[in-house]
Parts: C-alpha cells; structure tokens; sequence
C-alpha cells in the first residue's frame, strides 16, 4: 500500500530504522546522533 503513495522506493523512510541516521545528513551537528535531515538526497542508498 505505502509504495502506491511514494515516487519509488527511495521516498519511503523508515523512521524506526537506525539506519537512517546513516543515510541522511543530520539536521545540525548537535542533533547527528538523533535527527536526520530527510529532505534532502540521501549519502548512501539502501542496501
């Protein structure tokens, strides 16, 4: 169901994934070990 709403597979984040945190930049040096910037495009792909 999710992949009906999302452009490909990239657009979906999972949110309870450490993995994110890894993925996407983080919002502000003082947020890297909790928040992720997820509008931006990815540094790595899914694997």
């Amino acid at each position: 169901m999710l992949y009906r709403w999302a452009d490909s597979f990239d657009h979906i984040i999972p949110g309870h994934d450490p993995m994110v945190l890894q993925r996407y930049p983080a919002g502000t040096p003082e947020t890297a070990e909790w928040i992720a910037q997820v509008d931006v495009v990815p540094l790595t792909q899914w694997t």
